[in-house]
């Protein structure tokens, strides 16, 4: 019986026992092991170009560019609006979305009838 005792480029180590020909299908078999590929961008593609909505945010101000907040609007019109346009979230979702958006001085926020209402600032 045959022992081999193999490192592999992790670290990781490895000890086989058997005869020689089930060691030289183990020692193949760990050798044709494909690396990790990373996976790049080319460097003709331009950052700009690969800009998308990155989500809830970029939605709600895609609306305000549109002109829905000219009037003022609550969270059910806001949420209503949004799955219209079949984007599906909750109210606990879109709540902390608009407080950020207000931080950043992109939206107003009034209290209308003991409701709070979001307005284009």
């Amino acid at each position: 019986m045959a022992k081999a005792n193999i490192e592999t480029t992790n670290g990781t180590k490895i000890t086989i026992d058997g005869n020689e020909d089930e060691i030289a299908k183990i020692i193949k078999a760990i050798n044709h092991q494909e690396p990790h590929i990373e996976r790049t961008v080319p460097k003709d593609i331009k950052k700009s170009k690969m800009k998308t909505k990155s989500g809830l945010t970029d939605y709600v101000r895609e609306l305000k560019e549109e002109g829905f907040f000219d009037k003022p609007k609550d969270l059910v019109q806001i949420k209503n609006e949004l799955a219209r346009k079949t984007l599906i979230y909750p109210i606990t979702s879109i709540q902390p979305t608009l407080v950020r958006l207000i931080q950043n001085r992109e939206l107003g926020r009034l209290k209308e009838n003991l409701k709070w209402v979001y307005v284009k600032r």
